[in-house]
């Protein structure tokens, strides 16, 4: 139970009536009440004593900012290193302001975990750079909002040199698992401002890699696309050739579902994602980009396999590919399959079978039907090829 005198004089204190509160807090703090230690101590360091002068108000600061400490409070020693940092000039200032912040960050205050980690002290308290990440990275898994700016602080000034890989590790967790500030601030640092800049890049791609591959980010996480977007690179023989694009995510996702690699395999999840990767308009000029990679992967097997289970998505995928390839073998035997996900009014089987219409048989009547059903459904791309329909030359289609 909290202690009388300390309530009496908190209220005094909101209602600015400082010479109650002093005499109640005073009483308290007789009382070993540490919570009075801590808001004397303050009221001293800000001046809203009547009792004392300046100077007596000082002593009366280190009186009971000591006690505090004596009666074993943790932020107590906080309070003392913002006290005499305010005023430090000496090594001894500023060795003492140390002691009391490494006193308080051993213990898990996060604010003394933050101080410690700038570099403000390096040349006082010569930490290590790995030392300083250390306390930073504890800070930031408190999710301290002071370590949170300070990670912004250090992206917007461009100190990407003291922004390192453990650093980057924690707070891409940190807004992974739900902070949404640290998000927002990935976001703007990495899809806006410094997107060119490969050293901060690369740190953050393997960071990813690292929560990955640790199994903090699942592959069948529902914001995955988000981050490897953000931060991945497309890898091509250990040549870095660009950032992921929305399809190239997808890709990667789906190779990972039908490897089984880091996630339990599901054949159905990964051409779901292979279907998400042909609806994606992120290669403008080059629409069979998705197909190309699975011919190229040589993942043919997958499909029959899938096929064989039962995968819906699968037999939606042959026929989309059928449709970009005509001359791949004869896939007649699953139509009866198809046509049921048809009959059904499955969107993307809808919207397939209005492009093979369109493009195969030549057909538009038939198409626009089976097309406006997708569209109808909300299916992006179907509404993009209605649109574009009636420019497209019908006979030039024919040749």
């Amino acid at each position: 139970m909290m202690n009388t005198n300390y309530l009496k004089g908190i209220a005094y204190y909101e209602e600015e009536d400082y010479i109650n509160a002093e005499k109640h807090l005073i009483a308290a703090a007789n009382e070993d009440c540490i919570e009075a230690c801590l808001k004397l101590a303050n009221m001293y360091f800000l001046g809203k004593s009547d009792l004392y002068t300046n100077e007596q108000a000082g002593k009366m600061n280190d009186f009971y900012c000591d006690k505090a400490i004596e009666l074993g409070s943790i932020e107590a020693h906080v309070d003392k290193a913002i006290y005499i940092v305010e005023n430090a000039e000496s090594k001894e200032d500023f060795d003492l302001v140390y002691k009391h912040y490494m006193i308080a960050a051993t213990h898990g205050n996060s604010f003394a975990q933050l101080q410690l980690s700038d570099w403000f002290y390096d040349d006082r308290a010569e930490l290590s750079d790995i030392k300083r990440d250390e306390y930073l990275i504890k800070s930031l898994e408190q999710e301290d909002e002071n370590a949170i700016y300070h990670v912004h602080e250090m992206f917007s000034n461009f100190w990407f040199g003291n922004i390192s890989e453990g650093v980057l590790y924690h707070y891409i967790k940190l807004s992974f698992q739900g902070n949404k500030e640290a998000f927002e601030l990935l976001e703007y640092t990495f899809r806006e401002k410094h997107r060119d800049e490969d050293n901060i890049c690369m740190r953050a791609n393997k960071a990813l890699d690292k929560l990955i591959h640790n199994n903090v980010i699942r592959w069948d996480s529902k914001d995955i696309v988000k981050y490897l977007t953000m931060f991945s690179y497309i890898d091509d023989q250990d040549n870095i050739v660009g950032f992921m694009f929305e399809e190239d995510a997808y890709i990667e996702i789906a190779k990972h579902f039908l490897q089984g690699e880091l996630v339990q395999k599901d054949s159905d999840k990964a051409f779901n994602c292979l279907l998400k990767a042909c609806e994606s308009s992120s290669y403008p000029d080059d629409e069979y980009y998705t197909y190309t990679c699975f011919i190229e992967n040589g993942w043919g097997e997958y499909l029959k396999q899938a096929i064989n289970e039962g995968s819906k998505n699968a037999i939606i995928f042959l026929y989309m590919l059928k449709f970009q390839y005509p001359y791949i073998d004869d896939i007649s035997e699953y139509d009866d399959l198809y046509k049921k996900l048809v009959d059904n009014h499955d969107e993307i089987a809808e919207y397939a079978l209005g492009c093979y219409y369109l493009y195969e048989i030549k057909d538009k009547e038939r198409a626009v039907i089976y097309l406006k059903l997708a569209a109808n459904a909300g299916h992006s791309e179907a509404i993009k090829k209605l649109n574009e329909i009636d420019d497209i030359d019908f006979d030039e289609i024919k040749e």
